[in-house]
């Protein structure tokens, strides 16, 4: 239970770290668009949106880090091997001819 809510926390914040630099400079685009169209305010709403999402993706590289050492330091439990189950050979039925395939009746 523990190992996978590390790897879904681990998974999200690789996803993010990805993520938020490429919305990041989008956002920036975006306000740099606007202020030369001459609409300051929405260029500096743009401006605290992606300050906003620096903040986010600091906090992701710092979470992303710690997932990875938890995933590290506490490893996958050994998983019990089946015991594997002999095949069993029905003696109600003939075996096999040479002149027919095989599976086939």
């Amino acid at each position: 239970m523990k190992g996978t809510s590390v790897r879904r926390g681990l998974t999200c914040g690789l996803v993010s770290i990805v993520l938020l630099p490429v919305a990041i400079v989008v956002v920036l685009a975006l306000g740099g668009l606007l202020r030369a169209l001459g609409d300051a305010a929405a260029a500096a709403v743009c401006t605290g949106v992606a300050l906003g999402l620096g903040v986010a993706f600091v906090v992701a590289l710092v979470a992303t880090s710690v997932a990875s050492a938890l995933a590290i330091l506490d490893p996958p439990r050994p998983r019990r091997r089946r015991r594997r189950r002999g095949r069993r050979i029905r003696s109600d039925r003939e075996p096999p001819r040479a002149d027919r395939p095989l599976g086939l009746s």
